[in-house]
């Protein structure tokens, strides 16, 4: 009895995932404290630390994985993650022209939008300030080769 209450449960946290009409009812009340809490800090380096904790994405991410130009083999990995770029990629913030234009264009007014359902002041001001950073961010980026990002260092000697 107790395995079925665990997979109804379970079950039940799923399709609370797609249950859309539920989440606009809910609205933001469960994300306020921890907008609020990322909104109280003073500096950056308050919202470093906040990025070590549990439910907050780091800027980097490590681990092991299978090496692409050798599957025979694992390599420790060190990539970018939770950069915070919401387009997904560099071009659509840097490219000239359609269709990348209209993206922004977009995503700037869903910064927004969310801002204000958040109940945030100065929605406008502030994503654009969200959007400029992320812009920022992605000008940092290089392009993406799969040669040129893969180097590799040895901790040790083969003796």
């Amino acid at each position: 009895m107790l395995k079925l209450a665990h997979q109804n449960n379970k079950l039940q946290t799923l399709c609370s995932f797609t249950d859309i009409k539920g989440r606009n009812e809910r609205g933001f009340e469960m994300l306020k404290s921890e907008l609020n809490d990322i909104l109280a800090s003073k500096d950056r380096s308050e919202i470093a630390s906040k990025m070590g904790r549990v439910g907050y994405a780091p800027l980097f991410g490590i681990g092991a994985t299978i090496d692409a130009g050798n599957p025979q083999r694992y390599i420790l990995a060190l990539s970018q993650a939770g950069l915070g770029l919401g387009l997904g990629s560099r071009d659509y913030y840097l490219n000239k022209g359609e269709p990348f234009i209209g993206h922004r264009a977009a995503y700037l007014n869903y910064i927004e939008g969310v801002l204000q359902r958040a109940g945030l002041d100065n929605a406008k001001r502030r994503a654009k300030a969200i959007f400029d950073f992320e812009t920022k961010i992605a000008s940092s980026i290089g392009q993406r080769h799969k040669d040129a990002i893969r180097s590799k260092l040895q901790c040790h000697e083969q003796r």
